[in-house]
């Protein structure tokens, strides 16, 4: 039984309207070719941050040939003994001047960057903490699951078929690659993430589609290409992680949605001039959603100052 049959998306999770509204606005064209790459990751974790943050690459591999073999060159060059870049990484020195031709190069991919943070008050924006006994009771899920894991494979996967509803076209092949974490901990964990990636593209996307591939960076062959995709939105998540805490410490993320860059982090300030610069190529969004008095999801879109 498929647990989604007959629910109307925008009534059963109200603030999927406002994040519809946002991408639709920013990304006027659908991505071309048979194959769509994406990659996903988040940050938010740790117990300091007032926000969850997701960000998603899609790109058309028909379009951004360029590159793979400039990846490859990036990394001869600037990380030659196999570092991994990631946010968390970059107080390291060789990794912080790796950064800015990563995001030179990151140009030549023809897609959409879209970063969505979501604010800790809404502990579950697509679950309920009875949302997995339900479920299992239903056979529904291959792996075990807590209610909080699985919400957060829940709300990503959402999130991610969100941004693909927008920017597919017919009959094209999707591979959606993520981080080793706890959305793909093992084989059932895996399995349950392709169902339900298969089962909330069913609800946005109503255009035929051809083979949906999920895999993780373990499937990198050890020139670390997939890693470096993934790298992309992780740096992204980070990035806008520190923007939206840094303007609630200042009081500002509950009447703003514009941020003072001289309040952030160096690294996180290079990533945000980056980010927030008009691109023809990979263009570029960031939404926030924090909730009202009413408990109400309240979606709006960022940008800098």
């Amino acid at each position: 039984m498929d647990p989604l049959i007959g629910i109307n998306p925008e009534q059963h999770w109200p603030w999927i309207r406002g994040v519809r509204r946002n991408i639709d606005a920013a990304f006027k064209h659908q991505l071309s070719g048979d194959h769509i790459m994406s990659a996903s990751d988040y940050s938010g974790s740790h117990s300091r941050s007032r926000y969850w943050v997701y960000s998603c690459l899609y790109a058309s591999e028909a379009d951004s040939l360029n590159w793979p073999e400039q990846r490859r060159l990036w990394r001869q060059q600037c990380l030659p003994d196999g570092r991994r870049l990631s946010y968390k990484t970059l107080n390291d020195g060789m990794r912080a001047r790796a950064l800015g031709p990563f995001l030179d190069n990151a140009e030549l991919l023809s897609g959409a960057l879209i970063t969505i943070a979501v604010d800790k008050d809404m502990n579950w924006l697509t679950t309920s903490p009875a949302t997995v006994a339900t479920l299992s009771r239903l056979g529904a899920l291959s792996g075990r699951w807590g209610p909080a894991a699985f919400e957060l494979m829940s709300r990503i996967t959402l999130l991610w078929s969100l941004g693909l509803a927008a920017l597919c076209q017919p009959n094209q092949h999707v591979t959606w690659i993520t981080d080793e974490d706890d959305i793909a901990a093992n084989d059932d964990r895996h399995t349950d993430l392709l169902n339900w990636a298969a089962k909330f593209c069913g609800l946005f996307i109503n255009c035929p589609m051809q083979q949906l591939d999920v895999s993780t960076t373990a499937a990198d062959n050890g020139a670390r290409g997939l890693e470096d995709f993934v790298a992309i939105p992780d740096l992204c998540a980070g990035m806008l992680g520190e923007l939206v805490n840094s303007s609630h410490m200042s009081g500002g993320a509950d009447n703003s949605n514009c941020i003072d860059l001289a309040s952030v982090k160096p690294k996180a300030g290079l990533l945000s001039d980056w980010y927030f610069t008009s691109s023809e190529s990979l263009r570029r969004i960031a939404i926030v959603i924090k909730r009202n008095e009413r408990g109400e999801g309240v979606v709006s879109r960022w940008t800098t100052i």
